[in-house]
């Protein structure tokens, strides 16, 4: 999953009803018919909604005709473009507005964070890494973080899986003072979380590892974790819980998100079974942010 445009193509799906857009998604999120890169959805007009997927390759229109037969969605309306070569982190930059969640501000290193005073400020840059804040998923977790912190809650230890820009563990870290480890299957998110930490003053505690899965010598030996976040797709997160449970200590917290309102359930009962009640639920933007607590 991206915030930013990774794909080589985007296709769009338009004026579609809120109970179609999230079905279509969470479909594109399951993989069952080509590989998705990202995937997003957004209210353009009120009780218009349009679907973005981006993929490595074009789809065909038989991969579509596939799509909607197995989704039971009828017929569509889309476009499907090549996304054009540019500069994303200057682009990004020229757009790029603060984004207040919880406990913190999310913004460029061209804003000031003198202007959000009582805000923890978390300097990420638009570029290749999933993260800013400007997506429903990233700032669903800062809420559920903040909350947390709210009750009281305090981390020692802290595991960012699918780190992405590493927003998510800069943010644990500003907030508990505590060391974190970002994971991600790209090296170069790895490496854009660890300038990450650096430029927000966090880097000497912050250990990145170009790994996918939680398992890995190099992670679990650093563990046990009280603090996991998983910010990524349904598919994968089911597919992570016997991973992510291993490396969990007693009664860590667990924030996962990335996840459209159907998929809530699958991945509820994919930790349940492995000791995880859930704490709360939030909904930002169309997509659902899970907080849970190991049990045993």
């Amino acid at each position: 999953m991206s915030e930013h445009l990774t794909g080589q193509t985007i296709t769009r799906f338009s004026g579609l009803s809120k109970d179609k857009a999230e079905r279509l998604a969470a479909l594109l999120g399951e993989d069952l018919v080509f590989e998705t890169q990202a995937v997003s959805l957004e209210e353009i007009t009120p009780s218009a909604w349009q679907v973005e997927v981006y993929t490595a390759t074009e789809p065909s229109n038989a991969d579509i005709e596939d799509l909607f037969s197995i989704g039971d969605l009828g017929t569509l309306a889309f476009t499907s473009e090549p996304v054009p070569q540019m500069d994303w982190v200057l682009e990004g930059l020229k757009t790029l507005q603060p984004v207040e969640a919880g406990r913190f501000v999310v913004l460029g290193s061209h804003s000031s964070p003198a202007e959000y005073p009582g805000k923890l400020p978390i300097i990420v840059d638009a570029g290749v890494a999933f993260g800013t804040g400007h997506h429903g998923t990233t700032a669903g977790c800062l809420v559920a973080l903040s909350d947390l912190a709210k009750r009281g809650y305090r981390a020692s230890n802290i595991l960012d899986v699918g780190t992405g820009s590493g927003v998510l563990a800069i943010g644990a870290q500003k907030l508990f003072r505590a060391p974190a480890m970002g994971t991600d299957v790209d090296a170069p998110s790895v490496d854009t979380a660890l300038e990450n930490a650096k430029q927000n003053g966090v880097g000497p505690e912050f250990r990145g590892i170009c790994t996918g899965s939680p398992a890995d010598r190099k992670v679990s030996e650093c563990g046990p974790f009280d603090l996991v976040f998983a910010n990524i797709l349904a598919k994968p997160l089911i597919r992570l819980a016997p991973d992510i449970a291993l490396v969990a200590g007693r009664s860590c917290h667990l924030i996962v998100s990335g996840l459209l309102p159907p998929q809530t359930g699958p991945v509820r009962v994919a930790y349940g079974r492995r000791g995880f009640g859930l704490k709360k639920r939030y909904q930002l933007n169309g997509w659902s942010t899970l907080v849970f607590q190991k049990t045993n």
